[in-house]
């Protein structure tokens, strides 16, 4: 039955604010819509431009082309352009494979990003603006950035002006500049090229004998290639001014520089090296001819600027404590967790860049390959005026000293552990504070990271929900040990997905260190929530898997709750940590474990505040701002 519509008269005076007819909205509209245009699409259904890519047609709706592409947009409807009249339209600068995985993604908001098709891609969305699939594209390169492409990816980040992309890759080169060097792709670099990596102060090597060896690969290739002798030897000191020769052995000049037939014909390389070094000066004067006196030969010193007196990155790299401390306060009183580098060795304390959103309590893991990862905690929210637990994760890259989102956790933690393990990080259990600030409840949810995909996947949960613990790596299996509330030992067999239950912990505890020493697990301090004598521990337990039993270790010297455990050099060391656990920053010194139980533990003149999370890692200490605060 059809309904009768009747046109009625306008009532004035009646209901200032008449009732709103009801809106109907189809969630599943523009699902439908997309399906039906990738079908036409297919079909060559209503068609009306071609994109023309050498030999390869791909029919397509300009309609669509022009929603999704600023560059489309502006060819086909601004007046001006013969495209908007013409059928076919020819691309130029992009290949064919690229424009066809572009058409799709149009139509279906899909493509599948792999290490053959990205950079064509990137260049591609790059060229017609569509920014959501340019930036995909950027994030996934990130991921695989490492030292056998990331030479290719530093330039082609240059040149698609990418500063993200291009850190990565940069900060890659850096640290793997000695093996990047002898690769086939190095020896293929412009002189230009060349220069833009030998003149950074941020390259990874031990010495400046290491660099200027590359370097002289490189010249030997160029010359073998046979350029002109006036451009070589333009090219030659083009090159070779980058080298910080003040920083050469004499050794290394005389034995190899002096003598080699490329750098002893570039007379003002061999001028600045004698000038510095005082080596091969008489080699100098006597190729010079119809000079008398030695006056005249010796050139007058040139002035070295500060930049290239100054040692290289690698030259100064060392074994550091990485820890994330209590939360400290800043000029606004906004609060943050600093994060601080100690140099046991020399007892010395560095501060790290901070990370870009100031986070609470994070925890820190340290990847096989020196890669430091950040995630999780808290972070405070003004209007709630209440802390929420985070999913956010930061990579650090070393050479740049500089923090980079990676992909976040798949649910917030906060009081968690993290531990690498077979080349996944884990992280373990923790509490919530929802998006109200509200608490949530503790998690036995498990989840690991691949560094090599930056993805994240849930594994096999725990046997029980548990937080304020501690999570170690022993051979090839994870333990999670201590925590609130009180429960058992549990040990994660990955190649299994399952877990195992071992014995409790004797003194049951919350916020323990927890750390793997001589193929024990110890734990030291932490809380003790059950009565009697609440408080914080002295007691150190050590358990061996192999005999799922407990052991007295030797006792701190004071209770200490949430220290920071690890080892360097294969000795054990104890960071910060709280007297009273009421969130106070107490300055504690750092302990030294002397190698027996009689003598216990050592202190050292260094000082950590507050409650720690820590992983050791090997550090670029110039990079870093010594500091005395801690």
């Amino acid at each position: 039955m059809a309904f009768a519509w009747h046109t009625a008269p306008t009532i004035s005076g009646g209901d200032e604010n008449p009732q709103r007819g009801k809106v109907h909205t189809n969630s599943h509209h523009w699902s439908i819509m997309q399906k039906e245009l990738s079908e036409m699409h297919s079909q060559e259904e209503l068609v009306d431009v071609t994109l023309l890519v050498d030999e390869d047609r791909f029919p397509c709706h300009r309609l669509l082309l022009a929603a999704a592409s600023p560059y489309f947009k502006a060819m086909f409807c601004r007046k001006g352009f013969t495209e908007t009249q013409e059928d076919c339209v020819r691309l130029q600068g992009v290949s064919k494979d690229a424009v066809n995985l572009l058409v799709r993604y149009v139509y279906t908001g899909q493509v599948e990003l792999s290490e053959t098709n990205v950079q064509e891609l990137m260049s591609a969305a790059n060229m017609f603006q569509i920014l959501d699939l340019f930036q995909a594209c950027a994030t996934y390169m990130q991921s695989k950035v490492d030292k056998t492409n990331c030479l290719g990816v530093y330039f082609f980040a240059q040149a698609i002006d990418h500063e993200d992309l291009m850190y990565a890759a940069r900060d890659a080169l850096n640290i793997n500049f000695a093996s990047v060097s002898r690769t086939e792709e190095f020896l293929q670099l412009s002189w230009q090229q060349v220069v833009d990596i030998i003149s950074s102060d941020k390259l990874s090597v031990k010495s400046e004998d290491q660099l200027c060896k590359a370097v002289l690969q490189w010249l030997h290739h160029h010359q073998w290639q046979g350029s002109g002798e006036e451009n070589l030897d333009a090219t030659v000191w083009n090159v070779l001014k980058h080298v910080r020769c003040k920083l050469l052995s004499q050794e290394y000049v005389s034995d190899i520089l002096c003598k080699d037939p490329v750098v002893s014909k570039c007379e003002e390389f061999m001028k600045l090296i004698t000038d510095n070094t005082g080596t091969c000066s008489t080699k100098l004067e006597a190729e010079k001819e119809g000079v008398e006196s030695k006056e005249e030969v010796s050139p007058k010193p040139q002035a070295v600027s500060e930049e290239m007196r100054r040692e290289r990155l690698g030259a100064d790299r060392r074994e550091l404590i990485v820890t994330l401390g209590a939360s400290h306060i800043d000029d606004s009183g906004e609060e943050y967790s600093r994060i601080m580098a100690y140099d046991v060795q020399s007892e010395k304390a560095y501060l790290l860049a901070q990370l870009p959103q100031r986070m609470n309590d994070p925890a820190v893991v340290v990847t096989k390959d020196n890669d430091i990862y950040v995630a999780g905690g808290t972070l405070y929210k003004k209007n709630l005026d209440s802390d929420v637990s985070v999913r956010t994760m930061y990579k650090y890259q070393h050479s740049l000293n500089r923090w980079v989102e990676r992909q976040p956790m798949l649910e917030g933690r906060s009081s968690f552990g993290m531990t690498f393990l077979q080349g996944y990080i884990y992280a373990v259990g923790g509490m919530v504070y929802d998006n109200f600030g509200r608490y949530s409840g503790t998690l036995n949810t498990v989840e690991r990271y691949n560094p090599e995909s930056d993805t994240w996947q849930y594994v096999t949960p725990m046997p029980d929900g548990i937080s304020e613990h501690g999570v170690v790596t022993l051979g090839r299996e994870l333990y999670v040990v201590g925590g609130r509330p009180p429960t058992h030992t549990f040990c994660f067999d990955p190649e299994e997905n399952a877990w195992d239950v071992y014995e409790s912990v004797p003194i049951p505890m919350s916020d323990p260190g927890v750390i793997v020493f001589n193929s024990e697990i110890v734990v030291a301090g932490g809380f003790k929530f059950l009565c009697p004598n609440r408080g914080s521990l002295r007691d150190v337990q050590i358990f061996n898997p192999h005999g799922n039993g407990w052991e007295e270790g030797p006792p701190l010297p004071e209770g200490r709750i949430c220290p920071g455990l690890a080892v360097v050099n294969r000795e054990l060391y104890i960071v910060g940590g709280e007297r009273s656990g009421h969130g106070n920053r107490d300055d504690l010194p750092l302990l030294k474990f002397s190698g027996s139980y009689e003598e216990g533990w050592e202190e050292m003149s260094l000082r950590s505040s507050g409650t720690v999370s820590c992983a050791v890692a090997k550090m670029f200490v110039r990079n870093l701002q010594e500091t005395d605060t801690y």
